[in-house]
């Protein structure tokens, strides 16, 4: 049994991770530099400019590749280009702390500081929320915004997933996995070549679920010896300790929201 004084130790080192998480860290940095400028988006994209994407990217525990050289030419990367700075960016909305102003400036929003003021932990809880409950999966998925809508539309029917995941040890294989959400939502990616649909459905699945969990730190994936890590090189993944109490938060906020 359980006792109280091991509660609070694993409490307490729940707050530890997450203080020390390295998305936490990225996320309060890039709010900061937010909060400390005023970033007017892009006119035509509504995007983070250039020279702030380079500012936010400084910040970060492992700062991104910014830009690439082919042959002759750089190609300089952008917000929409940056996974990881795309993702925080709709996140902020997601969670009402930042909003647009009729400027097309990036400001604080009403929840600032009540977010502010939490825990870690508690910080990183009203973030997962937001993410699966209220993030803008038809932008973040620009390439096939229909297939984002329809993912949000079939969020709830994730549950018994996230349900799973925390209440059974040991590892899931990432293809069984995408494979049982495939048939359990069955989603479709609306590809006009019927031999491309289901790596359309699997990668939505990979940006949509899998990418922001791990980004996250909710789940840990093992990818196969290589270079990049996409959903092909993915083999299974774990769910850590503060990742199973996240995901039984999401079990139960969304049993709540259900009802209403």
């Amino acid at each position: 049994m359980i006792q109280d004084n091991d509660v609070r130790a694993i409490i307490l080192d729940m707050q530890k991770t997450a203080e020390n998480e390295e998305f936490m860290r990225d996320f309060i940095g890039f709010l900061g530099y937010v909060t400390k400028n005023k970033i007017k988006l892009t006119p035509q994209c509504s995007m983070i400019p250039r020279k702030h994407v380079l500012g936010i990217n400084k910040l970060f525990v492992n700062p991104l590749k910014t830009e690439e050289q082919l042959g002759d030419k750089i190609y300089k990367f952008h917000e929409d280009n940056l996974t990881r700075i795309f993702f925080m960016d709709l996140l902020m909305m997601a969670s009402r702390i930042i909003n647009i102003n009729r400027k097309n400036t990036m400001v604080k929003e009403q929840m600032y500081e009540q977010f502010i003021s939490l825990d870690p932990m508690n910080k990183k809880r009203w973030l997962v929320l937001s993410w699966l409950f209220e993030f803008d999966f038809d932008m973040w998925l620009s390439c096939n915004s229909e297939f984002g809508k329809r993912f949000y539309a079939k969020r709830f029917e994730i549950l018994p997933f996230f349900h799973k995941w925390a209440e059974t040890p040991g590892a899931f294989n990432i293809k069984d996995t995408v494979t049982a959400l495939m048939d359990t939502l069955q989603l479709y990616w609306g590809a006009p070549d019927k031999s491309f649909e289901r790596s359309g459905v699997e990668f939505g699945l990979w940006r949509c679920l899998f990418m922001p969990l791990e980004m996250m730190h909710l789940i840990e994936i093992k990818y196969s010896p290589c270079d990049s890590h996409g959903f092909k090189d993915a083999q299974e993944f774990s769910v850590p300790q503060t990742g199973r109490a996240l995901m039984r938060e999401i079990v139960r906020t969304g049993a709540t929201i259900g009802k209403r």
